[in-house]
């Protein structure tokens, strides 16, 4: 079991854990069979969990509702920031396995829900908390590549100050993509371009120590 007490959302996949079950769930099981299309008696399960059941019941349960209905962009969402709620609290450069199961389950809802930004920012987010600059920088792009120009601006808000904290070639040649749509922001490109220039001595001198 991770240290956080949340198993990995792929084990419900693999058997039933039907231990996870009370008698109290019979109600909530039997409206889900019921009504096997829509999402409210899984809303009204998950709500029942986040109340009254353990970390691992809460997960095991929306795990279910995102298998059963993986175009649910409410349903992820909430699976998506309850399990972000929990792994943020570990140090991502120890718990490493934790955050990939995480970054899977992203990946997971991107599967059918590609064309919602707030998927994306959701997990640019978390990857930013995780020593991944070229997974990140990937994960922008696709990001980028996916959504309407129109809600680029939501991911480019997120992207700058990755290119920025980045530094060096990475951060270059992601302004010069972004100067390619917003050339009215070009000071601050050249602002960026004079820091480097700048810092280039203090490398090489740093070098030659």
């Amino acid at each position: 079991m991770p240290p956080n007490g949340v198993s990995n959302g792929n084990h419900a996949a693999r058997q039933p854990d039907l231990h996870l079950v009370s008698d109290e769930d019979a109600v909530y099981e039997q409206d889900i069979i019921r009504d096997p299309g829509s999402t409210k008696p899984w809303l009204a399960y998950i709500e029942f969990k986040l109340q009254h059941g353990t970390l691992q019941e809460q997960a095991f349960v929306l795990e279910r509702a995102c298998q059963q209905l993986p175009r649910s962009y409410k349903l992820w969402k909430m699976y998506l920031r309850f399990r972000t709620k929990h792994v943020s609290k570990l140090n991502a450069a120890v718990f490493v396995a934790e955050y990939r199961k995480v970054n899977a389950l992203f990946e997971r809802a991107l599967i059918l829900l590609n064309k919602m930004p707030r998927i994306w920012e959701m997990y640019l987010k978390f990857l930013l908390q995780q020593p991944l600059v070229t997974l990140t920088r990937r994960t922008f792009d696709r990001a980028l590549r996916a959504l309407p120009i129109t809600q680029h601006n939501r991911i480019w808000a997120l992207y700058r100050p990755f290119a920025n904290s980045a530094g060096g070639d990475t951060a270059v040649k992601i302004w010069r993509r972004y100067m390619q749509v917003h050339p009215e922001d070009a000071e601050d490109f050249i602002e960026l371009l004079t820091q480097q220039t700048k810092q280039r001595p203090l490398r090489a001198m740093e070098r030659d120590r």
